[in-house]
């Protein structure tokens, strides 16, 4: 059995240290940091020269969205879609040349995880044509 889990590991995974955390660094997000938006969701981002920042990403949704258990369904759908997608800037983060540290908020409660996952593939794709080359 731990031969198939071996075999797995070229898939895409999101580990807890990928996650930003901190309020001191959401604080900067909100302050300094660009904004991207789609149909159902936006996303704050900050680059950092320095490739020692990482790529570190959060997910949030606000309290008009409705209740915890629609909030936390959004932010599921919103990690799955980024889990996905993360191939599409990966290249570019891992070349060591900046860090990125960014935020998805919902904007809508009604997301369907076809919806987010195409906006997220529209925000990543437009990060990834604001960096620097």
């Amino acid at each position: 059995m731990s031969a198939d889990r071996n075999k797995r590991s070229e898939r895409l995974t999101l580990p807890r240290s990928a996650i930003l955390r901190g309020n001191t660094h959401f604080d900067r997000l909100f302050k300094e940091g660009n904004r991207l938006s789609a149909p159902s969701m936006d996303f704050r981002y900050m680059v950092f020269p320095d490739s020692a920042a990482g790529c570190l990403v959060a997910f949030a949704a606000g309290r008009k969205l409705g209740g915890a258990v629609v909030r936390n369904r959004c932010k599921r759908h919103m990690r799955e879609a980024y889990r996905l997608n993360q191939g599409i800037v990966r290249g570019a983060f891992d070349s060591g040349l900046f860090g990125v540290h960014g935020v998805f908020i919902a904007r809508r409660a009604d997301l369907t995880a076809a919806q987010t996952q195409a906006d997220c593939r529209l925000l990543l794709t437009r990060l990834l044509a604001q960096l620097p080359a």
